[in-house]
């Protein structure tokens, strides 16, 4: 009797295994794959809302917008697994823009400034993450004090100004179409974020990023090397910000000095919808860029309603906070959700027991 007692599962749990579907809504509802989940519910409600969301020029609009954001949030997303911020983001973005337009109007060739300025944004982002892994000071007060140095470079190598194109025309073969919604852009910021969520996802290094994330000391004890893949974390994000700086530019034919503030705001933004961030040692890479993409889609489904700027920030604002409120401590989550509706509070005690099985 005793044996068989230990044998049975709890009724949560149970329930949960047995009905798969429901499992599968769980996790899209309030676990790790909510950012996937996000972004196709606000692609259907704009499509609904306005039906030239779909056509092939909006999407290809849509994707020039959206995959430089995807791209930073992507690396933010590196830098929150590990119970870090990285605020320098938008001045790499802002500086690898000016560096790229500027090398390539000094005849520089195409690919080789391309590799200039993401290797420029790795090197930024060794110096945060030197700073914070050997030296241990905050990695906010790190990237906040480096963004002003970086945004300081920027404005200094743009003469203030934005930086046009000379005689070079980069964007003609970023802009061409294929397969009626395809652009190089779309086609290069998937391969890049595919490989960072599989490399983060299913490869030694990355699961030692979730490791020391959830217990930077016991890893430690277990022979991790910490402060190297602190670094390296740090690194990939500002080689990623630059990435989304040099698309950026080379899509406008202009290295603008000034375009890194919102470019923050929405990676850590989009990060956070995705399910990153909330918790050290938490989420999903893949969800991250889908949140950050359900948000640049969220911004497009305002414009088409002329919702002004100041709405608009409003409004990300109350989805971010509404979002992270499926992350919040056990006890103050029972407390808000004791008088939900029957099928949602089913829904969320589900994935209780789904979160508390993956620990």
């Amino acid at each position: 009797m005793g044996a068989s007692a230990k044998l049975e599962p709890t009724p949560a749990r149970s329930r949960a295994a047995s009905l798969p579907g429901r499992r599968l809504l769980t996790r899209l509802v309030a676990g790790d794959l909510r950012g996937y989940a996000i972004v196709v519910v606000m692609f259907l409600v704009a499509g609904w809302i306005n039906s030239a969301m779909f056509e092939a020029s909006t999407l290809q609009a849509l994707a020039a917008r959206a995959v430089p954001i995807m791209l930073v949030a992507t690396g933010e997303a590196c830098v929150l697994l590990l119970g870090e911020l990285d605020l320098s983001v938008g001045a790499i973005t802002a500086l690898a823009g000016v560096l790229v337009i500027s090398l390539m109007n000094g005849g520089m060739p195409t690919g080789e400034a391309v590799a200039v300025a993401v290797a420029a944004g790795a090197a930024a982002g060794f110096v945060n993450g030197w700073c914070t892994a050997v030296l241990r000071v905050s990695s906010f007060i790190v990237t906040l004090g480096s963004s002003f140095a970086f945004y300081g470079v920027a404005l200094a190598a743009a003469k203030g100004v934005q930086v046009p194109a000379s005689e070079f025309g980069p964007t003609t073969w970023l802009a061409e179409s294929f397969g009626s919604i395809f652009t190089p852009v779309t086609v290069i910021g998937i391969v890049v974020i595919a490989a960072v969520a599989i490399g983060v996802g299913s490869t030694p290094w990355g699961r030692q990023l979730y490791a020391i994330g959830g217990d930077p000391e016991s890893a430690e004890r277990w022979g991790l090397r910490v402060r190297r893949r602190v670094i390296e974390a740090f690194m990939l994000s500002g080689a990623l910000a630059a990435a989304g700086g040099v698309l950026t530019a080379l899509l406008l034919a202009t290295g603008d000095p000034t375009v890194g503030s919102d470019v923050l705001l929405d990676a850590i933004a989009g990060a956070v919808i995705g399910g990153v961030g909330a918790k050290p040692g938490e989420g999903r890479i893949g969800s991250a860029a889908c949140g950050a993409l359900a948000l640049i889609v969220l911004e497009f489904l305002l414009n088409q309603q002329n919702v002004g700027a100041s709405t608009q920030q409003l409004v990300a604002g109350l989805v971010v906070v509404l979002v992270g409120l499926g992350r919040l401590e056990p006890a103050l989550t029972r407390s808000l959700t004791n008088n939900l509706p029957r099928p949602l509070m089913e829904i969320w005690q589900r994935r209780t027991a789904l979160t508390e099985g993956r620990r």
